[in-house]
C-alpha cells in the first residue's frame, strides 16, 4: 500500500510535487512546542500538515465540496456541510487538491480512496471528517487555479 509520503518522494524527485520545507519546518517546531507544553511525546505514526484545501468527497453522483484541517501521509481532516455529514458511507473517494504553499510548484489534484475512521462535531458548526488514505494517484498538476 502507498502511502502520501512515498507519494510526495516519488514526485518530488520527478519535480511535480514537493513538501514546502517550511511546512516540515513549522510541523517540528509545532510537535516540539506539544511535546514541552503537554510533556507527553507525540504518539501519531505520521506528520500532520496544517492546510486550508479544497477537498471533494465524491459519492455515486453526488460531488460534496469539503475542505481539510490537515493532512498526512496516512490520512485527512476535514469539515463538510452539516446537511452531508451523514451521507459520507464507511468507504468513499474524494479530490485533494494541494495548493503551491504545500507542493511548491502548481496546485496538484489527487483522487484517494478512503475509509471513514470518525466524525466529529464541532464547535463551529461544521462536521469534521477523520479519512484513512487507502490509496490515492496524482490525476493532474494545473499551472494555475482561480
Amino acid at each position: 500500500m502507498s502511502t502520501l509520503r512515498s507519494l510526495i518522494e516519488n514526485c518530488d524527485s520527478k519535480g511535480s510535487l514537493r513538501i514546502a520545507y517550511a511546512a516540515r519546518q513549522r510541523q517540528i517546531e509545532t510537535d516540539c512546542m506539544t511535546e514541552e507544553f503537554t510533556g507527553q511525546e507525540e504518539r501519531r505514526k505520521s506528520p500532520r500538515f496544517s492546510v486550508k484545501a479544497p477537498v471533494t468527497v465524491l459519492i455515486g453522483d453526488l460531488a460534496l465540496p469539503a475542505y481539510t484541517r490537515n493532512v498526512s501521509e496516512r490520512g485527512v481532516y476535514f469539515y463538510v456541510s452539516p446537511t452531508e455529514s451523514e451521507l459520507i458511507p464507511q468507504n468513499f473517494d474524494f479530490l485533494l487538491e494541494l495548493p503551491p504553499e504545500v507542493t511548491i510548484s502548481n496546485w496538484c489534484s489527487i483522487r484517494c480512496q478512503g475509509r471513514l475512521v470518525r466524525r466529529d462535531e464541532t464547535s463551529s458548526g461544521a462536521p469534521g471528517i477523520a479519512a484513512e488514505i487507502l490509496h490515492y494517484s496524482i490525476l493532474r498538476e494545473a499551472a494555475t487555479k482561480t
